[in-house]
C-alpha cells in the first residue's frame, strides 16, 4: 500500500501539469467574453447566431 501510495504522488502532479493549460485557456477565455458580448452590434455575428438559433430550433 505504501508503494502504491507513494506512486500516486507524481501522478498527481503530472495531472497537475495536464489541467494547469487547460485551466489557463479557461480563464483566456472568460477575459475574452465581455468582449464578445459587444460583438453582435458590429454585424458579423448575426449571421452565425441566427445559424444556432436556427439548428437549436430544428433540434
Amino acid at each position: 500500500d505504501a508503494f502504491r501510495i507513494r506512486n500516486l504522488q507524481p501522478a498527481a502532479s503530472d495531472l497537475e501539469a495536464l489541467l494547469r493549460p487547460g485551466r489557463e485557456l479557461a480563464e483566456l477565455v472568460l477575459s475574452i467574453q465581455p468582449y464578445q458580448a459587444h460583438e453582435p452590434r458590429d454585424g458579423r455575428w448575426e449571421p452565425v447566431l441566427e445559424k444556432a438559433r436556427a439548428s437549436e430550433g430544428k433540434g
